[in-house]
């Protein structure tokens, strides 16, 4: 009698501990990164989203994919450019900015997502890598060409206005306020005066251990991706 009991209280004991982890599993699992969705049809080098859209290249065509359905984003357009790897996009005001390499700056319309054109392109002096849209103005990471500036406000006719050599290969930008934030290989990172747009300035430097490449910005600090030194974290709140 006391064995059945006992053996009923273990197996209750074991059932509640099973619905207890079967509860627990799925919290748990919210709170790690999860693949939902995929487009599996080629190598993928850059992106950008905007709205219900994601931006990305995949060799050397620029795709633009619905995304309102995250789990089975769905490519609706595309357009061929001259490189093999973009490696950066930024999208604004229904255009799409590909630094693509030895083609220098492309501009793609894609205010009809699945009709994206592209109406004009500058040839920059070295090899555009990284690109930051903000206002009338693209600041191009144009590699051993240091930054570029360029005009911006008519699409199909950009013009170089201003550039700063920065001392290695620029490889990623970004830009908040009156500063261009430069990865610059040889250098580290560079923060470059653009309140004159055609007269950029450098302000300040911090110089990575190892090969800067890219970089972002949020809340007032600088994160470098920095080759052979992993990520650096910089405060710029004085820039």
């Amino acid at each position: 009698m006391g064995l059945g009991i006992g053996f009923r209280s273990v197996t209750l004991r074991l059932a509640l501990a099973a619905i207890v982890a079967l509860m627990v599993a799925p919290v748990a699992a919210q709170d790690c990164p999860e693949l939902v969705g995929r487009w599996p049809y080629g190598p993928a080098g850059s992106v950008a989203i905007s709205g219900n859209h994601a931006y990305f290249t995949s060799g050397g065509t620029l795709r633009v994919a619905d995304i309102s359905n995250p789990e089975t984003p769905q490519v609706v357009g595309g357009v061929a450019l001259p490189a093999t790897y973009p490696q950066s996009i930024a999208v604004s005001g229904g255009y799409a900015y590909v630094p693509d390499s030895e083609a220098g700056l492309r501009i793609v319309d894609v205010s009809d997502p699945t009709a994206p054109l592209e109406v004009g392109f500058l040839d920059t002096q070295g090899r555009a890598v990284g690109v930051a849209v903000v206002g009338e103005y693209a600041y191009v990471a144009d590699g051993f060409a240091g930054l570029r500036v360029v005009d911006i406000s008519t699409p199909s006719a950009p013009v170089e206005v201003g550039f700063y050599d920065t001392p290695g290969f620029a490889g990623g930008v970004a830009v908040a306020g009156a500063y261009a934030y430069v990865a610059d290989t040889e250098a580290g990172l560079r923060v470059i005066d653009i309140s004159t747009p055609s007269q950029p300035v450098e302000v300040g430097s911090v110089d990575t251990p190892g090969e800067a490449y890219a970089l972002a910005l949020a809340g007032g600090y600088a994160y470098v991706a920095d080759y052979d030194a992993g990520l650096r974290v910089i405060d710029i709140s004085t820039p």
